[in-house]
């Protein structure tokens, strides 16, 4: 054996070295495999193929079975649902590139690129990875066959031609094995030729099969009978539409069978009926006898045999791991994580897609003679792109939360490059690195509860009438006392009633901060580049100004629009919601998209101005440290100072302002859709109250009207037509009730 071995060794090496090259098929060998191979030879169908030397008719198969009956003979052929799930499975994997790699570097080799451009004969990349699926999941296998220059060691090294595959029907492969191990391969090619190749001229491609360790399990073995029941389905369905349109009408005699003079007489006067009538002419005719002349009904499919039909497709998709959905008419496919095209791509393609990555990498290996790897570049593809794009979601929750852009992107597998700050950790808001100790750098300011004594800046704040209120005022604000044996059943509901706010006013405060921020982004650049000599320095003999370190206003102001709208958005809807659940109402809150969009534009009116007095009190701030002759450094710091104080004051004032518009807002519209008949004023009784919220507390109205506080008419707190005094900073809610006391409640 190892002298026959030896031979056909030999021999190879002497052909592939000095015998022709160019349009050379697989070797034949000059006389049959020796009598000690074991030879195995499976058909397609299961069958022994003799080895006798005759042409076998590979491409005349029968397409009827020993009945004389059609058969399923060519499912990719035949079978719609056979052919789609391969091409949904191949072409995924076709369609995006293939990266080559060696030592973990990526390997480019010009010859080696072009070659897995087109790497079978007559086939592109995309027709052979169509190829191979196809018969890895019509057979359980595929055979790449290398010609005998592949028996040289690394012809791609030697000036050699790296000549194209042949992509073999399994059917025509017959193993020559001794024992466990594979010595040889017998290829029949179209012609009926046979072909010997050893086990290194062969790439067998294979899916595991617990009966046979050499030969592959196809998925088109457990979808064939599947398959073919939908196959003679849609025969019975076109034999029976084909039969609709060619059916006679029947005659019955009630009385007796009609002489054979009698038929004839009743088909000939049927018939010139017939032709009568297709030229436009009526004619009535009169038949003797007590007969009748009755069309046949059409028949269609029933319910049940449509039915059945779409258990055999989807019977088939699940076979061949296709979503069976993708079987049935859609309008329109997600493709994000929940998809059924993310399924498809990580449960079958990506699978199927290494097993082919494996072989390439052993033609590779004959073709450079290094460990050179091929991968798919499933990263390219757009399902895998939209769910990474689905995961920067989750990654903006992570790195709020102060955990490293470094390791999010390695639990995320997100692809960043390095960035600077990958591996410093960040707390929200304010966007400040943490320090060892935990602190922020700079710290930033406390933000306590605003009281009363504080009503009046927090006015001029927002409202430019209020601060000239201010400025002509003598007096200060009062503040009033404590209020005294409050409810405790009182206090429980104004606190529950906070705890259900607090969300929405700490994500609106976030929306608000992260426009802000941007902003002061944007300003302390100006001042690192103007500190460094950069293009906002100015020029020798020339006196810097504020304006040429300050933001785009127009900038800011839209950005911190379109930031706050959704929060404002947001609070306005759960609002609602709430008081339908307060008012023991299961259906949903539901509220007109334009009195959505006409709150949220009624705020935008609001604080049109907050933008320009931010953008004028940073310039203010930067002026007069030029003017002092401040170092660039120490303008930077009290800059940020600045920001980091409105970040945490003024920008929390108006989160708690407008999140208690919207609250009242929506609480006030929802109580008119639940039929509330009343409502009462509830405050929170704490020390820094207002006196006028303070005596409105406990107050009872009808739902329709509204709340006598401090001298004004306000329909809910937080009332957008009520003065900064009675609105700015306000805690306070109106609740529903049943009768004239919070105990009906």
């Amino acid at each position: 054996m190892q002298l026959v071995i030896t031979f056909f060794l030999g021999m190879s090496l002497w052909s592939s070295l000095f015998g022709p090259r160019e349009g050379r098929a697989p070797r034949v060998p000059d006389s049959p495999p020796t009598q000690t191979f074991e030879s195995v030879a499976l058909s397609g169908n299961g069958g022994l193929v003799k080895r006798d030397g005759a042409p076998f008719p590979f491409n005349k198969i029968m397409p009827y079975d020993a009945t004389g009956g059609e058969k399923l003979y060519a499912a990719y052929r035949q079978s719609a649902w056979v052919q789609r799930a391969i091409k949904k499975i191949s072409g995924p994997i076709a369609s995006v590139t293939l990266d080559f790699s060696l030592d973990g570097e990526a390997f480019e080799d010009p010859e080696i690129a072009a070659f897995w451009q087109q790497p079978g004969v007559r086939l592109t990349k995309h027709n052979f990875i169509e190829a191979t699926v196809g018969w890895l999941k019509l057979e359980g296998e595929c055979f790449w066959l290398l010609d005998d220059s592949s028996l040289v060691p690394f012809p791609g090294q030697r000036g050699r031609e790296l000549t194209p595959l042949i992509v073999a029907r399994p059917d025509r492969m017959f193993l020559h094995r001794s024992g466990a191990k594979i010595i040889g391969w017998d290829y029949v090619d179209a012609q009926g030729k046979h072909h010997g190749l050893l086990p290194e001229q062969v790439i067998q491609i294979i899916a595991w099969n617990p009966y046979d360790e050499f030969r592959g399990l196809a998925e088109m073995t457990a979808a064939k009978d599947a398959a073919e029941c939908d196959f003679f389905a849609g025969k019975y369905v076109k034999n029976q539409m084909a039969n609709n349109g060619d059916r006679g009408p029947y005659i019955i005699a009630k009385t007796g069978i009609p002489t054979d003079t009698q038929r004839q007489m009743i088909i000939d006067q049927i018939r010139e009926k017939r032709e009568l009538a297709q030229r436009g002419v009526f004619k009535p005719i009169f038949l003797n006898g007590d007969i009748s002349v009755e069309d046949p009904q059409v028949q269609a499919p029933d319910a049940s045999f449509i039915a059945s039909r779409l258990e055999n497709r989807h019977e088939v998709a699940l076979a061949f791991g296709v979503p069976p959905s993708m079987f049935d008419v859609k309008a329109a496919y997600s493709i994000g994580s929940n998809s059924d095209w993310f399924m498809l791509i990580t449960e079958t393609c990506i699978p199927t897609g290494q097993k082919i990555e494996e072989a390439i990498a052993r033609v590779l290996y004959n073709q450079t003679g290094k460990p050179v790897s091929a991968k798919f570049n499933w990263d390219e593809h757009p399902v895998i792109q939209t769910v990474r794009r689905e995961r920067w979601d989750t990654a903006v929750k992570m790195w709020g939360m102060g955990i490293p852009l470094e390791t999010i992107n390695a639990q995320l597998d997100l692809k960043l490059p390095e960035c600077p700050g990958w591996k410093t950790a960040y707390l929200p808001f304010n966007v400040q690195p943490v320090s060892a100790d935990g602190a922020i750098e700079p710290p930033p300011e406390k933000n306590p509860d605003f009281g009363e004594e504080k009503i009046a800046q927090l006015k001029a704040l927002i409202d430019p009438i209020a601060r000239l209120r201010l400025s002509l005022s003598s007096s200060a604000p009062s503040v009033p006392s404590v209020v005294k044996d409050r409810p405790a059943r009182e206090i429980a509901l104004w606190k529950k009633h906070m705890a259900d706010r607090r969300p929405y006013i700490n994500a609106y405060q976030a929306k608000f901060n992260k426009a802000l921020f941007a902003a002061r982004a944007e300003v302390l650049a100006r001042l690192e580049r103007a500190s460094k000599g950069g293009l906002d320095a100015p020029k020798p003999q020339a006196k810097a100004v504020a304006g040429q370190f300050m933001f785009d206003l127009t900038d800011f102001t839209g950005k911190l629009f379109a930031a706050v709208k959704p929060a404002a958005e947001a609070s306005f809807r759960a609002a609602g919601q709430g008081l339908f659940e307060e008012a023991g109402i299961e259906n949903p809150w539901t509220c007109a998209p334009e009195k959505v969009l006409q709150f949220v534009k009624q705020r935008e009116n609001m604080l049109s101005n907050v933008p320009d007095e931010i953008f004028d009190e940073i310039k203010s701030s930067i002026q007069a440290g030029l003017d002092a002759g401040d170092p660039i450094k120490d303008i930077a710091d009290s800059i940020r100072s600045k920001f980091n104080e409105i970040g945490s004051g003024r920008a929390k004032t108006i989160a708690i302002t407008e999140t208690a518009a919207a609250y009242g807002s929506a609480r006030d519209l929802a109580m008119q859709d639940a039929g509330i008949s009343k409502k009462q004023w509830l405050t929170s009784g704490n020390s820094n109250v207002r006196e006028a919220h303070e005596e409105a507390n406990g107050q009872i109205v009808d739902a329709d009207e509204s709340f006598e506080v401090g001298g004004e008419q306000l329909r809910f707190p937080g009332d957008p037509d009520g003065s900064p005094e009675n609105i700015i900073n306000c805690h306070c809610v109106a609740i529903p009730v049943s009768g004239e006391s919070s105990d009906e409640s």
